[in-house]
């Protein structure tokens, strides 16, 4: 599978029609370097997973130019949603990145990770209708640490980076 951009500002209803599979939810930035090195290990994820209800969803805050430019670069094999409103960020609290949310069959939060934490047996333990006992997700209010929106926005925006701010 190529990387392909997918989505429009403001409009990431991803998780609509794929009720039924399991959701990897990748929160990541071109500007954050650990979120970079975790795409081979998301790719191999990826690429385990190609055939089954299984399904990666690489998004940024981030301009489709900003993204694309990256993209020609690094290699990336999940979708990716362009969440430029933030929409998703504030949902899932998606502050500190990289963060690797992942949604179980039935439409629950099963684990909140680090992507290079993300491994084949807690997708298959998933797979299988099993709960995950550990990293659980329990803070679902918005929680904007110092600023954390207002620098997300500013380094979102291709304008703002071509002014060297």
């Amino acid at each position: 599978m190529e990387s392909m951009l997918r989505g429009e500002p403001g409009n990431l209803d991803l998780l609509k029609g794929i009720q039924g599979k399991v959701v990897v939810l990748d929160f990541w930035t071109t500007w954050c370097s650990p979120c970079i090195k975790a795409f081979p290990h998301l790719n191999n994820l990826v690429q385990t997973f190609e055939k089954e209800p299984v399904v990666f969803l690489a998004i940024s805050n981030e301009e489709a130019e900003l993204v694309t430019a990256l993209l020609d670069r690094k290699k990336l094999e999940s979708w990716v949603g362009l969440d430029t409103d933030l929409s998703i960020f504030k949902a899932y609290n998606a502050w500190a990145i990289p963060k690797t949310v992942v949604i179980d069959k039935d439409g629950n939060l099963a684990a909140v990770l680090h992507p290079t934490d993300l491994s084949e047996p807690l997708i298959r333990l998933l797979l299988a209708g099993k709960k995950l006992n550990s990293n659980n997700f329990k803070d679902g209010a918005y929680h904007d640490p110092v600023g954390a929106e207002r620098q997300f926005r500013k380094m979102g925006s291709l304008k703002t980076r071509n002014q060297g701010g």
